[in-house]
Order: C-alpha cells, then sequence, then structure tokens
C-alpha cells in the first residue's frame, strides 16, 4: 500500500506555499531531510520532528525539534529551478 504524504506528516503549521513545495518533494526525499540535520546542542547529526514550515526567499524553511535532547531546528530546502 502506498503512503499518503498527508497522513505521514501533520501540517498543523504550514503556510499554504510550504505545503504545497513540501507535498512536490518525494516521500523518501522527505525522510531524508528530516533525518539528516545538525543540532548545535547535541553537537551532532540528528533527526527533527517538523512542527512548521514557510517560504523565505525562495527556500523552503522547515522549522522543528530535536529528536533526542528537543533543541529547535531548522533546515532549509533549496528552491527548485
Amino acid at each position: 500500500m502506498e503512503k499518503d504524504q498527508d497522513s505521514i506528516i501533520n501540517f498543523p503549521h504550514f503556510t499554504p506555499s510550504a505545503r504545497a513545495r513540501w507535498k512536490q518533494i518525494p516521500l523518501r526525499a522527505q525522510e531524508d531531510i528530516l533525518a539528516a540535520v545538525w543540532c548545535a546542542e547535541c553537537n551532532k547529526g540528528t533527526s527533527m520532528n517538523l512542527s512548521e514550515a514557510h517560504i523565505k526567499g525562495g527556500f523552503l524553511i522547515l522549522k522543528g525539534i530535536c529528536q533526542r535532547c528537543g533543541h529547535d531546528l531548522v533546515r532549509s530546502v533549496e528552491p527548485e529551478d
């Protein structure tokens, strides 16, 4: 059974443009993006629990918390050309 992107990640704090951009990214790539985030508190790579997103300067800005320590994290995704 194929996964529905809306059932994987809840979008309570996504702007409409951020939600549309996020849904353009293949599910496997979404998982990879969220699994490869640097936490300054842990001082190592970690996974992010995604909580909000918006578009700024063409970049998709993802905000969430570190799965290890709960520190706030931000990850940007370059715009598509």
